[in-house]
């Protein structure tokens, strides 16, 4: 409502309006939880042989709120039968917050041989918890001809070939992929756990000594390649103290 006030100023009376629909005592309240869901093949940017597995990512992103952890569940279903036949297989369900704004899943997607050659779709569900929000994201693929891709080769190794580091020191850890086809879905783990996304590179600051090695993957995180060589971590007493 709009409110007339009256009041003095340098000396004079003033007459104004002040519109009170947006005045908030303390914090405004907080924006209603809200997310988006998108994946890595929208419009047919994902190849499959017929008889081979490959996988696409389905990435859950905070649109607003997320002051209270969202747990969200994603369900995908193929319209093939045995033809095509979708999983998901990482991070599922997982949470999403103010802290952790984003997270992601991979989907394998399974053709069988006898496929007809050409496009697909199918559409990954998403919903939330508490709030019961749903979304959805539609996959796009092709399948082409056995033999007609490619193997990707992969390696991953410490940048610069050195193997002996102490706590504290800054480990760079670097990917090669030959024969990529453009549609890769890095991610590197470390005992069990995701360190680095998106990218041929991680960063690494270890607190405890020992062999290091983490693991890479060009899918989403399906499968992964042990970096070889790896790194040694030894512990400080060790240390040379050059005077």
């Amino acid at each position: 409502d709009e409110q007339i006030i009256v009041g003095n100023a340098w000396g004079g009376k003033v007459v104004g309006q002040i519109n009170f629909d947006e005045v908030y005592f303390g914090s405004p309240p907080e924006e209603g939880f809200n997310y988006t869901l998108s994946n890595t093949s929208p419009d047919y940017q994902k190849q499959i042989e017929r008889g081979a597995i490959g996988s696409v990512s389905v990435e859950r992103e905070l649109l607003s709120g997320g002051s209270t952890q969202e747990s969200i569940d994603l369900d995908a279903v193929s319209s093939y039968g045995s033809l095509i036949i979708v999983d998901i297989v990482t991070n599922n369900p997982c949470n999403i917050s103010l802290l952790t704004p984003s997270c992601s899943s991979a989907v394998t997607i399974q053709v069988d041989p006898t496929a007809p050659l050409g496009q697909y779709e199918f559409v990954v569900g998403g919903v939330s918890d508490p709030s019961n929000i749903v979304k959805t994201t539609e996959v796009k693929f092709e399948v082409v001809e056995a033999g007609s891709l490619a193997d990707p080769e992969v390696s991953c190794f410490v940048e610069g070939g050195q193997k002996i580091f102490y706590p504290g020191d800054l480990v760079l850890w670097t990917a090669e992929v030959l024969n990529p086809t453009g549609f890769e879905d890095y991610v590197w783990k470390e005992e069990n756990i995701n360190i680095c996304n998106g990218s041929t590179t991680c960063e690494r600051t270890y607190t405890t000594s020992g062999p290091k090695a983490p693991e890479f993957s060009i899918d989403g995180g399906i499968m992964f390649e042990t970096c070889n060589p790896g790194a040694f971590v030894i512990p400080e007493f060790f240390q040379i103290f050059e005077f």
